[in-house]
């Protein structure tokens, strides 16, 4: 695979530079001094020598090929016909102007890797030979397309008149330009939030705005929307493309789907296309044969069978409790003399999904309504947010393979994720947050993935926009179902709305997370933002400090965290309550107000350098030439350097724009979080 360039020596180069708070609350940062030319600048490691070696945790993907993956709008409800082709942007799914629609990167990281373009759009944007659409004369809506189709999928008309329609100007069922109608609420006839039912009353094009693409930018920008996200399948594979490029090559992945290349034992997994050579799913290291594996298999991700995600969960679990020769907690699992295996190594299971789980037969029980004793000891006694009143579930597959000691064989040596525990030993609360995962023992950690379920999370709770969002007082949210006000629908077989709850109750049953994706653009966040959360359980360290000696209503308690995998960190503050313990949303972090470049500094903070004169001077792209010698050559040393493997040269002033927090250069190492790694460092508060 070839990286984005990384930036390494840049950690020494931030050696010689700090970055001063210009906020209430400080972090120490220590630089290390600029020493003459003839001594070397620092070196730091790899890995803080505290954590040791890291071991890469198993991540199995599970990706939903079911037939409803071909349709080109969310949700299922959403009307057909005439109103989608009306109704452009309260279809999430459709093209949407805002919204930047970015090639996914192939296995190799090469640049624009599936060409595709407006007059020349590929219909399956990863593969050329389904044929291509000139989106400037021949563009009809559709309302599903089969991805292995070398023809248009099932095209809907452009409005329910005779004549010429409005705005394409053409007969309802003739090609076009391609186009696109924007919603513009009023308040009044046109509602702000329109229900779905009201999305479908809609005849008039009262309340929408004909448009087309009118700059270059936009018609390049339709046309990867058109090729790469128009149905749920594109799209999901556009996202995971995406999401999984990020992980580190010494994770170890395996993969599978709902109903063609079923378990994780397969070395035939290669979709629709069986001209391909054979693809093996089995898990291994994310190396670059591993990544061009699952590429392979991505690109042709069929569509077709129903959606049966209780055999999925219970494949993926099963297979973690595989022992000996291929077992996937083997050091080699390919070997099958000598083998060698890890006690401590973390295992995830990430499932995507459209629907509502069905056409399976799957029997475990209630089991988070019955009392058991955990691996370690603990007792468990059904409990909120945890139990319910129904069996067999998806919610009670999690809790049964998170519970589960899944090598009785092994020590239980794996690290526990406590992200909120403020002391030495957890608490009974902070041991059930859900939000902390205290199991040493081997268990599967799922993470689910919803597309188009979001206005199924209306009632009995109205979704927060994340597993754990909510209010505490009055209750909303996810403190609903942990506060005993709301109970857990009840699930079954096509039971509707109360399946997609049972994802968001599962997901908490496992100590992990559920996202709803509504849309392409979310649906890439959600893939994005589960990498990186499985990286951050795997490197994370926390320091917690309290704003005062005394618990007030208005106290705050500040944590940091940090990644050894990406060398970033994060600040975060929650405010206290009467009883002492922290509000369980956070009310601000640094992800979110540290991340904004403005004149050379992040946010409201500067970054300082020492200066040829041996002072401190403002860290600017503009201003290189008052660093010292030593510095100044080092910065364009590592950009020549860098851009020997770039496809554009970069220079010093580039390096220090990507040290300020500029993101703009997407051949540089990408990064989420601006702030830097904040290695056992107790935040310290100043007041304010």
């Amino acid at each position: 695979m070839k990286p984005h360039a990384a930036v390494p020596s840049l950690r020494r180069l931030l050696a010689g530079f700090v970055a001063l708070a210009g906020g209430a609350l400080a972090v120490a940062l220590t630089p290390s001094p600029v020493t003459a030319t003839t001594t070397p600048l620092i070196t730091l490691p790899a890995v803080p020598w505290f954590i040791g070696q890291n071991v890469a945790p198993n991540v199995l993907l599970t990706l939903d090929d079911s037939g409803s993956m071909m349709q080109t709008s969310a949700p299922d409800s959403f009307g057909p016909g005439y109103t989608l082709a009306f109704k452009s942007n309260l279809n999430p799914m459709y093209y949407n102007q805002t919204v930047t629609y970015v090639m996914p990167p192939d296995a190799s990281g090469s640049p624009n890797p599936y060409p595709t373009s407006y007059t020349a759009a590929r219909r399956n944007g990863f593969d050329a030979t389904r044929g291509y659409v000139n989106l400037q004369t021949s563009y009809r809506i559709e309302l599903s397309y089969n991805p292995n189709n070398q023809f248009d999928g099932t095209s809907t008309i452009h409005c329910n008149t005779s004549g010429n329609c409005p705005g394409t100007g053409v007969p309802s069922t003739s090609a076009t330009e391609a186009y696109w109608w924007t919603y513009k609420p009023n308040g009044g006839s046109c509602p702000d939030k329109p229900t779905v039912p009201q999305m479908n009353a809609m005849t008039t094009d009262a309340c929408f705005e004909f448009k087309r693409p009118s700059t270059d930018a936009e018609r390049q920008n339709f046309a990867n929307w058109y090729s790469f996200y128009r149905t749920r399948n594109l799209a999901t594979v556009s996202a995971a493309m995406i999401g999984f490029s990020r992980l580190p090559q010494d994770y170890r992945v395996a993969w599978q789907s709902l109903n063609s290349c079923k378990g994780f034992s397969s070395t035939n997994c290669r979709g629709w296309d069986n001209s391909r050579a054979h693809v093996d799913a089995r898990i291994g290291p994310f190396n670059d044969a591993k990544r061009a594996a699952m590429w392979h298999w991505l690109e042709r991700l069929p569509a077709s069978g129903g959606t049966p995600l209780r055999d999925a969960v219970t494949r993926a679990g099963d297979y973690l409790m595989k022992q000996g020769a291929g077992s996937p907690y083997a050091d080699d699992p390919t070997a099958t003399t000598g083998l060698q295996f890890t006690s401590c190594r973390a295992s995830y299971h990430v499932l995507m999904t459209d629907g509502i789980w069905n056409s399976d037969n799957v029997i475990v029980g209630n089991i988070d309504n019955t009392s058991r004793t955990l691996p370690d000891g603990t007792s468990y006694s059904p409990a909120a947010p945890f139990k319910d009143n129904s069996a067999d579930t998806m919610a009670d597959l999690s809790f049964h393979y998170w519970a589960t000691d899944l090598q009785p064989g092994m020590a239980n040596t794996l690290r526990a994720f406590m992200p909120y525990q403020a002391g030495l030993s957890p608490t009974p609360a902070e041991y059930w947050d859900p939000r902390n995962d205290p199991g040493t023992w081997q268990k599967m950690t799922s993470i689910y993935v919803g597309l188009g379920l979001g206005n199924s999370l209306t009632s009995p709770v109205q979704w927060q926009g994340s597993t754990f969002a909510g209010a505490t007082s009055p209750a909303t949210g996810y403190q609903r179902f942990k506060q005993g006000l709301a109970t857990w629908p009840a699930s079954f077989s096509d039971a509707g709305s109360a399946n997609v709850y049972d994802l968001w109750h599962g997901a908490i049953n496992a100590r992990g997370a559920f996202y709803s994706a509504d849309s392409p653009e979310t649906l890439v966040k959600a893939f994005e933002d589960l990498t990186n959360r499985i990286s951050s359980r795997e490197d994370g360290a926390s320091a917690v400090s309290s704003s005062s000696l005394q618990v007030q209503t208005d106290s705050m308690m500040f944590n940091t965290s940090f990644s050894s995998q990406r060398w970033d960190g994060t600040l975060r503050a929650y405010r206290v309550q009467a009883d002492g313990t922290p509000e369980p949303t956070v009310a601000w972090n640094t992800d979110s107000t540290f991340n904004t470049l403005v004149n050379g500094g992040i946010g409201s903070h500067t970054v300082f350098a020492k200066s040829a004169s041996g002072g401190l001077m403002q860290l600017l792209p503009t201003a290189l030439s008052s660093l010292p010698a030593a510095r100044q050559t080092e910065l364009d040393n590592q950009a020549t350097t860098l851009s020997a493997t770039m496809t554009t040269p970069i220079g010093a002033a580039d390096l220090v724009k990507w040290v300020l927090g500029d993101k703009s250069n997407t051949e540089l190492r990408r990064r989420d979080r601006l702030l830097g790694d904040l290695i056992t460092s107790a935040p310290l508060f100043e007041g304010g």
